[in-house]
C-alpha cells in the first residue's frame, strides 16, 4: 500500500520556497501545499489564461497563487470565487489558529469579503474576488 502522505511530503522537498512576508492567515491547505501552490503559478504555469480557485476562505492559498504569478512576470489574474458568507465552521477553524487575536470577530452569517481583501492586500493588483455561490459558476 502506497504511503501517500511520504511521497508527497518528498515531492515537497523540492518545490520553490515562497516569499517572506505572507500573511499568517488560518486556511485549508499545508505548508507544503502552499509552496505547491507557489512552485506551480511561479515556475510550471505558462500566462495561457488566468488563474482560478474556487473557494477562497480568508486568502492563504490565494495569496500563494499571487505570489507565483507576481514573480513569474505574466500579467494575469487570479480569480478567487467564494460565497464570503461566515459560517459556524468558519468561527471554529478560525479560532484554533489564533484569528481573532488581530481580527474583529465574524458572526456566522456575516460577509467577509472585506477581511478576504485585507489580507490579500499585498497582491491585490493580482487578485480578482468574485461573490457568488459555486454552483452558479458558469465558464464560456
Amino acid at each position: 500500500m502506497r504511503n501517500e502522505t511520504a511521497e508527497f511530503q518528498e515531492f515537497t522537498k523540492n518545490l520553490t520556497e515562497a516569499p517572506s512576508g505572507i500573511p499568517a492567515i488560518p486556511g485549508m491547505v499545508s505548508v507544503e501545499e502552499c509552496k505547491y501552490l507557489y512552485t506551480v503559478t511561479s515556475s510550471i504555469y505558462a500566462g495561457k489564461g488566468d488563474v482560478v480557485e474556487i473557494g477562497s476562505w480568508l486568502g492563504k492559498s490565494a495569496n500563494y497563487l499571487a505570489a507565483g504569478i507576481a514573480k513569474s512576470g505574466h500579467n494575469r489574474k487570479l480569480h478567487c470565487f467564494d460565497d464570503f458568507q461566515w459560517t459556524a465552521v468558519h468561527s471554529k477553524k478560525a479560532s484554533k489558529k489564533g484569528y481573532w487575536e488581530n481580527h474583529s470577530q465574524i458572526m456566522p452569517g456575516e460577509n467577509f469579503l472585506s477581511h478576504f481583501e485585507a489580507n490579500t492586500a499585498r497582491y491585490k493588483n493580482y487578485i480578482i474576488p468574485h461573490k457568488t455561490y459555486i454552483k452558479d459558476i458558469e465558464w464560456i
